[in-house]
């Protein structure tokens, strides 16, 4: 049960409704939102946390030793759209400044939810919910950047006391102690048990406002190359979150790249043949295998690409990969290829 996840439709008058809300919202929200978080807004691509994290990381990795160490948090929320507090997201809403009219009709599409179950094609049973924002809504995206504020707001006011301290890769550079892209979250502070317990008193009490759940075992943690042994088991004895060398992927792209460009980018060339060689690949016509090849495997290695310098032996790789895809018959034999 720990994984349903239910979804409510939504009728017409909802999504119309919803459009205009939706609408009105993004005027105003890049002038709401925190900077730090990058998702759904205009002007603000997720190639923005994606180059940030990646430069903060690998000055961390890099770092001569000084007497301040580093730390990054990974944190994973647990169903976080499913677990919104209703009276958290109207809080927040008035606080921010949102006209009573206009959360009041919010609320309404929130609150309006019902679930039944599909026994034997018949629906059975009658549930409304008391929490959680509705999948699939149009408003969906921007009432969950309002609630994520809250951790936001409470990180930044931590920063301004002195609780909490950013990580700073030049003398000329802002400082900064977190990121955000939705619900993915990267925590940046110093490695001392002061800031340890800042860290999970923030996200405690953003667990008791806003009902969301910290997923701990997916959360991780990793330190800079300055932080000796006993400072890292001291951190990770309060954080009580398992240590990794990196932080794996970082929205679907590699946080760090060591001296093994071929190693850490393999994975691309894989997804590209588990994609290639499917079962339904043995169906298709000559024009099925063009357009599945230009509309779904191309786009694998061009996101990464737009970030990332590729080596050329790994793209000849993926146009091998392509090609003998291409020309090959349904009994698996390899065809001639009439072009190059």
């Amino acid at each position: 049960m720990s994984d349903f996840r239910p979804i409510s439709l939504c009728n017409i008058i909802a999504k119309i409704i919803g459009r205009i809300m939706t609408n009105r919202l993004k005027g105003v929200l890049v002038n709401i939102i925190s900077e730090t978080q990058s998702a759904f807004l205009p002007g603000c691509f997720i190639s923005d946390n994606i180059l940030v994290s990646h430069e903060l990381l690998h000055y961390m990795k890099h770092k001569v030793t000084s007497k301040n160490a580093f730390m990054s948090l990974k944190l994973d929320m647990s169903k976080a759209y499913d677990r919104i507090e209703w009276k958290f997201l109207e809080s927040i809403m008035l606080k921010l400044g949102f006209s009573r009219i206009l959360v009041d009709w919010t609320m309404c599409l929130v609150s309006s939810v019902s679930y039944s179950f599909l026994v034997n094609g018949a629906p059975r049973g009658f549930i409304r919910p008391t929490r959680g924002i509705r999948q699939g809504h149009l408003l969906l995206p921007y009432l969950f950047l309002l609630c994520a504020e809250g951790l936001t707001y409470m990180t930044r006011k931590a920063e301004e006391r002195k609780a909490l301290t950013g990580v700073k890769i030049s003398k000329e550079s802002p400082s900064i102690s977190h990121i955000r892209f939705a619900d993915d979250t990267m925590l940046f502070c110093k490695a001392s048990a002061r800031e340890s317990q800042m860290v999970i008193r923030i996200l405690r009490d953003y667990e008791t406002a806003s009902g969301q759940k910290i997923n701990l075992e997916k959360c991780s943690v990793s330190f800079d190359s300055s932080a000796s042994r006993s400072t890292r088991m001291e951190m990770l004895e309060v954080l009580g979150m398992r240590e990794v060398e990196d932080q794996g992927k970082y929205l679907g792209l590699p946080s760090q790249i060591g001296r093994s460009k071929r190693q850490v980018y393999s994975y691309i060339v894989g997804k590209v043949e588990d994609r290639l060689r499917g079962w339904i690949w043995k169906m298709l016509s000559q024009a099925g295998k063009e357009i599945m090849i230009k509309s779904v495997t191309s786009t694998i290695p061009i996101f990464v690409m737009n970030y990332f310098k590729l080596l050329v032996g790994l793209i000849d790789n993926l146009n091998s990969s392509m090609t003998k895809f291409f020309w090959e018959n349904a009994e698996g034999e390899r065809g001639i290829h009439w072009k190059a």
